[in-house]
């Protein structure tokens, strides 16, 4: 055990203490990182433990199991997004304007990523895409939940199915974007406008005009 510093406070210690938790914790998730890029969304946890140079015991006392892994890797890399996102969707873009530039974000990561996106999406729990969404979705989807709300009210429409639309929009990108990686090994050129057009075309449907 190491011998506590007589010099330091009680506040003293558990910030000190908090602090190398905390960079523990990043080397962890940095490990995890590593060895995902190396081998694959399907990655064990021995794999994953192994690159990060720690026990996997260790990794469980820190994420519980691969799925509250992949929702600390969620936080730390999609956390850029989701402040991107909140910029873009500040209500200074048309709807359009704001869609095509959220959609081309999320795909620039996945296929700059590809092997951490489907590790983040399906490789965490189930090869099901659905199983794991929910842990993807709620960071980014408040964002658009709050967008799409301000949208509907000034539209004059209830609000109500903001949340609906946005887990739809987000589980229509995240899972058409993973087939592609995953059976195609690519996305077409105009993949980002396709998505675009689908989007805006259900947002027009529900009265927000500046997504035509």
């Amino acid at each position: 055990m190491t011998p506590q510093d007589p010099k330091l406070t009680s506040a003293e210690r558990e910030e000190k203490k908090r602090l190398a938790e905390s960079e523990k914790r990043s080397e962890l998730l940095a490990g995890a990182i590593r060895a995902i890029r190396k081998h694959g969304p399907e990655a064990s946890m021995t794999e994953i433990a192994r690159e990060a140079g720690f026990s996997k015991p260790v990794f469980y006392d820190y994420f519980g199991d691969k799925s509250g892994l992949a929702a600390a890797l969620t936080d730390r890399l999609l956390g850029n997004l989701e402040m991107t996102f909140d910029v873009l969707l500040d209500g200074t873009h048309s709807a359009r304007d704001a869609v095509h530039s959220a959609i081309d974000i999320f795909v620039s990561f996945a296929l700059k990523e590809p092997q951490l996106y489907r590790f983040l999406v399906r490789g965490a729990t189930s090869p099901n895409v659905v199983a794991t969404l929910p842990s993807l979705m709620p960071p980014i989807a408040e964002v658009i939940v709050r967008y799409l709300e301000e949208q509907l009210s000034e539209a004059g429409r209830e609000t109500d199915s903001a949340e609906t639309m946005a887990v739809a929009i987000l589980g229509m990108v995240f899972s058409t974007t993973e087939w592609w990686l995953s059976v195609r090994h690519y996305v077409p050129d105009n993949y980002v406008e396709h998505l675009t057009d689908l989007v805006c075309s259900g947002l027009v449907g529900a009265g927000i005009s500046s997504a035509s």
